[in-house]
């Protein structure tokens, strides 16, 4: 929401009629009514709810006292106090009043009466009406302080749970899934938030119970003692139950978490997927995770239909019971006394029923959920390095680091206090990156110490880039100055590549840099380190993504000249850096081996780097490479904005969910059952008003008729009435639940197989925090909320239809009020729907921020920390997470003033049909004078009621409509043929291929015409942007091309997606681990036995880090992850292999294995490989130079090399200089 058009607070201006009337909404539900509402139509936050002013309270009270409990007790104590004293209050004078006043104006119409007078009738129907309407006004703005209070607590808990995400210790990163911080962010706060109540309810109803218990007292005396005795029974069984809501919520949640961090896993790694044709697996995998979760679910909320159950059927069995024992003990009853006895017992109904038994369950959850909160703030934080230094320093010394019981770094010691360049070296595995967590503060020391003096900036190995622009990326918060910042895009190469994107260095970087190339995003991570001016410059291998032409620039005129006089500390394996090093560290099993200096003198060292850098600047090299042709090139002005529907909820939404739910027919046995148990529950009110009026004869007049039914009769029918409506209410809340069930769980399944299925453009194009919050929030809204909001939307509903038709029995001349206040509340709800439809939609729109700045924080921790940047990323997760406020603020407040209207009419439509009795009824009985006021108190209630509940169906479908659009996400074509015993050898032709992505006008393959023959293996170079990966991506089909590629002369358009790519192999560049064992990220489908596996891990040296094939993937390296990748590949004996890049994160000893492991494992295969060290490329049998799109050069590697003019030839003169 920009600033300049943020609307200021009407809650902050409004006069006093205005807001207690609601009229300062009108503007507002006028505007949603013509149009469509936007974010700038929304309400500003009062300065009291903004993040930057209480989120920074509540961390600051937080460093003082780290308790939760006493966090809650101080920030939001004496408000909850205030709160809950204002609306015990008002409940409880209620609870006084109403039932006083019904039952004295229903004794007014009974014949044989003489104590009440028409004035003091006048009188109690003045208090009815009166606490009708001071019931909608109070608790209408009770409800806008409510969410002004929960505003400022879920800013309090998200602001120090992100603020804990910073500060969260390597060791609680890899034990804290962002499955689960996600988990707490969108159910666990939420459930906090609406269970936060439940303490004032207790308190509320135990106050109106014992109120309501010293009536039936004064009444009924002893025999009022039955009730206490009745409800002490059943409290225990209902206080087991809760403790198993309890157990339940912390199952569900935990389910919630895995499948939520698995399928973020997949989501962000769902190119390789793809390419694996792993999607089949994967989708189980959830579905199972999912299923668990369900399962878990409806056990709990079956526990909690069956708590309210209970509570209605022992409250009626209480009355019952109560009234039996009066009569036992020798009264009389009367008309008056079982009416007020009826009304009053109805408070205690709705307290120890229902009210009391729910909130047992909801402080089960309430207290699960706070314990899951509260075990990530108890997690292990970082020991911030004190930097007490002025002078540059670094200082490990016998430092020994831990992580789950293995030794990372082993009584490691390196010191340096001078400007240089120090170079840290050491096998795969040996522990050179954790060095740089160590001196970033990453890893709590369980030995020694480590010192820092200086500033430090960091690049880490794996580029992090946030959803921003390029020059943010850089910038990262530092000042801008305009002659570094021109000179650090020169030496890290990026100068050139501005150039040619449309938008400059203001192009929009999209979620992981996907709209760039690998050597585009290496580039800006580094010149973010640079541009910062530090004392200290960590490197992190950050050139392994370059060709060696853009690698050997960049290490001379940023690392060898821009930071000569700084310390430099860089990871590197290339035996020319470490020449022109003054220190050389290098590492073994975590331990420091050898530190040596290089035997060269000063001017060699200016020689060498001389000879790297010979012709780089003069032929302007680096020009021609940053025509950037990513391989992903999509722009997004606005990453952090989701599309949203608009309009009305269309019926299709609703017929897919009653489809995932179990069909029309399972649907309308639903209905039946609701109308049959709504006419048990009429049947019951009938035989218990017939009761009254046979039991008011018998003690006034002489016994019943002949032939009619007696007042025992009339209790047996009440008690088997009682049973059987309480037996058929479970049945009928069972089988709504089960239907609910089965559409969250079905709508599930459908949404993760058409997104893992879905074209790659729709990943390119949607940003990941978006997509999760479909199935994190939106998928609970589902899961959680749509139970409750159809049982009672289907309970007010029928009970409408039911008591309408109960009163017609009486006087059918009430049908026509009833019918105009119907009609009023319908055209109240058409006023109104559309607003609170498009909040609702914003609202879900503006979450999708918070959730995407988690997973961004949680990636770049390591940078963030580096930089110092905490603070800007905390300021930039306010921002985001005040929209969301301001969003829930401005819905919240246009449901209050719904609920406000509604209550006016609802009071208006009591007050007629009251009015209609005392100025025009003669004849009537008190009986049925009781049944109809009673009932339309009940029925102006329930209309409010479920009007209001509909309302929150059709703002809450906004969440299925979106879990919807994702099952109608455009698919990959899986059609094809399958052709056996192919391919055979291996062949591949390009036929004129030409591939352009989705919208765009040039084309990133142009004219692409080769033949690849079996077994050849053949090198694709060319510098960064070229095309490379994109000529791996048409042979894999990720995008729709032009032309023809053919593999053993067999079409690949013509075969099914799954067969063609089931028949190549691919080592990704990223190498990405899943969740899960070792077996499930090699074999998942477990097709190769045990023997073949392990053969292959001893082959490929890492048999000794894994110790069984099901055991959890744990903390391997970059280069551990690479080689599992490699034993992937080894197992699928296909005969085309694609190798991308895959020594890029190797040390020269594994980059030699990997070489001969290629060579021995695919031999009989056609082999494609990315690369840029050249001695892979040199061992090619033929050698595609790509450039702009184009092939250049094909030819075999000694015939370019020939050629002194080619490109092959000059880079690799640059590769071997």
């Amino acid at each position: 929401m920009d600033k300049e058009k943020e609307k200021s607070s009407p809650l902050e201006k409004s006069n006093i009629f205005s807001y207690l009337t609601f009229g300062y909404v009108l503007e507002l539900l006028k505007k949603g009514w013509k149009h469509d509402l936007s974010e700038n139509d929304l309400y500003a936050l009062p300065k009291k709810c903004k993040s930057k002013v209480y989120g920074k309270q509540a961390i600051t009270q937080w460093r003082k006292t780290p308790s939760l409990f006493k966090l809650l007790l101080h920030k939001f104590g004496s408000a909850y106090v205030i709160f809950c004293l204002a609306h015990i209050g008002w409940t409880e004078i209620r609870s006084l009043l109403r039932p006083y006043g019904m039952s004295r104006l229903i004794t007014y119409f009974d014949k044989k009466q003489t104590s009440i007078s028409e004035s003091e009738a006048y009188y109690c129907a003045s208090i009815v009406i009166f606490t009708k309407i001071f019931q909608f006004v109070f608790i209408s703005n009770l409800l806008v302080f409510e969410v002004k209070f929960l505003i400022q607590l879920r800013t309090a808990l998200q602001s120090l749970l992100y603020e804990k995400i910073l500060r969260l210790s390597t060791t609680s990163v890899l034990e804290t899934s962002s499955g689960n911080l996600i988990t707490v962010l969108t159910k666990d706060i939420h459930c906090v938030e609406l269970n936060l109540w439940v303490f004032k309810d207790f308190i509320m109803f135990t106050v109106q119970s014992v109120t309501v218990f010293y009536l039936i007292w004064s009444r009924v005396g002893l025999a009022a003692f039955t009730v206490i005795g009745v409800y002490m029974i059943a409290l225990p069984l209902q206080g087991y139950l809760c403790t198993k809501i309890a157990m339940l919520k912390l199952r569900v949640c935990q389910n919630a978490d895995e499948r939520l961090q698995l399928t973020h896993e997949v989501l962000a790694a769902i190119r390789v997927i793809k390419m694996y044709t792993w999607e089949k697996f994967f989708i189980g995998k959830i579905t199972e995770s999912r299923r668990k979760e369900v399962a878990a679910l409806l056990k709990m909320l079956l526990i909690h239909f069956l708590l309210v159950v209970i509570g209605l059927f022992v409250s009626g069995v209480t009355f019952l019971i109560l009234i039996l024992t009066y009569i036992w003990m020798g009264n009389d009853t009367n008309t008056e006394l079982i009416f007020y006895i009826s009304s009053v017992f109805h408070e205690l109904t709705m307290a120890m029923g229902i009210m009391i038994p729910m909130n047992m369950s909801k402080t089960a959850e309430f207290f699960a959920s706070l314990r899951r909160i509260n075990k990530v703030f108890q997690c292990q934080e970082i020991s911030k390095i004190e930097n007490i230094y002025k002078e540059a320093l670094i200082d490990i010394n016998d430092v020994t680091v831990e992580m789950k019981n293995a030794k990372v770094l082993d009584d490691v010691s390196l010191k340096i206090t001078k400007p240089g360049l120090h170079v840290i070296t050491g096998s795969v595995g040996s522990g050179k990156s954790s060095i740089f967590q160590v001196i970033i503060g990453l890893h709590n020391l369980t030995e020694g110490y480590c010192k820092i003096g200086g500033t430090i900036s960091f690049a880490a190995q794996e580029p992090w880039l946030y959803p921003s622009s390029i020059k943010n990326n850089i910038l990262f918060g530092e000042k801008y100055n305009k002659a570094r910042y021109d000179e650090v895009l020169r030496i890290c190469g990026l100068d050139y590549d501005l150039r040619y994107l449309q938008n400059g260095d203001e192009t929009i970087v999209s979620e992981g840099g996907m709209n760039l190339s690998k050597g585009q995003q290496a580039r800006i991570n580094l010149a973010r380190c640079v541009y910062k001016e530090s004392d200290m410059y960590l490197l992190d291998d950050p050139l392994t993504a370059l060709d060696a032409t853009v690698q050997d620039y960049i290490f001379t005129e940023c690392i060898c000249k821009f930071l000569k006089s700084k310390i430099v500390l860089f990871i590197s394996q290339n035996d020319k850096h470490m020449k022109v090093a003054d220190n050389v560290f290098t590492l073994s099993q975590g331990k420091l081996i050898n530190e040596s200096k290089p035997t060269v003198t000063t001017e060699e060292k200016e020689a060498v780097i001389k000879t790297i850098s010979s012709d780089l600047i003069e032929k302007k090299i680096l020009e021609k490479a940053a025509i950037a042709e990513s391989d992903n090139p999509y722009t997004n002005d606005n990453l952090f904005h989701e599309t949203h529907e608009s309009g009305n909820i269309k019926l299709d939404v609703y017929k897919s969910y009653i489809k995932y739910g179990g069909g029309y027919i399972f649907f309308g046995a639903i209905m039946l059952l609701y109308t049959v148990s709504q006419g048990a529950s009429l049947l019951t009110e009938k035989i218990f008003a017939k009761w009254v009026d046979v039991q008011a004869e018998s003690n006034n007049t002489n016994p019943a008729r002949e032939n009619s039914y007696t007042k025992q009769d009339y209790l047996n029918f009440y008690s088997l009435s009682l049973v059987g409506s309480s037996i058929i209410t479970f049945i009928t809340l069972y089988s709504l639940l089960r239907f609910t069930r089965n559409a969250s769980y079905s709508m599930h399944k459908a949404m993760i197989s058409k997104v893992t299925t879905a074209v790659m453009v729709f990943f390119d194009t949607h940003y990941l925090g978006n997509v999760v919050n479909r199935f994190s929030y939106d998928l609970n809204i589902a899961d959680e909320r749509l139970p409750l909001i159809f049982l009672h939307l289907f309970r007010a509903m029928f009970s409408c239809i039911g008591i309408i038709v109960l009163i017609a029995t009486v006087n059918w001349i009430f049908i026509i009020p009833s019918t105009i206040f119907m009609v009023l509340i319908l055209f109240m709800r058409l006023f109104y729907i559309n607003t609170g439809r498009n909040l609702k939609r914003i609202e879900a729109a503006t979450r999708s921020p918070l959730v995407g700045h988690i997973n961004s924080t949680m990636d770049g921790l390591s940078t963030i920390r580096a930089f110092d940047a905490e603070k800007r990323l905390s300021d930039e997760f306010y921002r985001h997470q005040d929209l969301y406020s301001s969003a829930i603020l401005t819905m919240k407040v246009s449901q209050a003033a719904f609920n406000f209207f509604m209550g006016v009419l609802s009071a208006s439509f009591t007050s007629l049909i009251i009015a209609k009795y005392l100025f025009f009824e003669e004849e009537t009985t008190a009986g049925n004078v009781g049944l109809v006021l009673t009932n339309v108190l009940r029925i102006s209630d329930l209309v409010s009621w479920g009007v209001y509940e509909w309302i929150e169906l059709e703002t809450n479908m906004t969440s299925v409509e979106r879990c919807i659009e994702y099952t109608n996400l455009n698919q990959e074509n899986q059609t094809g043929t399958h052709v056996d015993n192919w391919p055979k050898s291996g062949e591949i032709v390009y036929k004129q291929v030409e591939l352009k992505y989705n919208g765009e006008k040039i084309p990133v393959l142009k004219n692409i015409n080769i033949t690849v023959r079996p077994k050849q293996n053949i090198g694709i170079v060319g510098r960064t942007g070229a095309g490379k990966s994109s000529i791996i991506s048409t042979l894999f089909r990720l995008y729709e091309f032009d032309g023809n590629i053919e593999i053993d002369g067999e079409d690949t358009k013509k075969l099914s997606l799954r067969f063609l790519r089931n028949n190549i192999a691919v080592i990704p560049q990223d190498p990405v681990l899943f969740t899960g064992s070792i077996r499930e990220n090699i074999d998942p489908y477990r097709k190769h036995p045990d023997e073949k596996i392990w053969s292959l891990l001893r082959k490929l040296m890492i048999d000794s880090s894994v110790k069984t094939l099901d055991s959890d993937i744990t903390n391997f390296s970059a280069g551990q992850k690479q080689l599992l990748c490699m034993a992937r590949a080894a197992l699928g004996d296909c005969k085309i292999v694609v190798l991308d890049e895959i020594t890029a994160n190797m040390d020269t000893e594994n980059d030699e294995l990997i070489h001969s492991l290629v060579k021995e494992l695919f031999q009989d295969c056609t082999i494609l490989t990315v690369a840029h060290r050249m001695n892979f490329i040199l061992s090619c049998d033929m050698v595609i130079v790509m450039d702009k799109g184009e092939i250049v050069e094909f030819d075999e590697p000694e015939v370019l090399l020939k050629d002194s003019t080619s490109i092959f030839s000059k880079i690799c003169d640059k590769a071997n200089s």
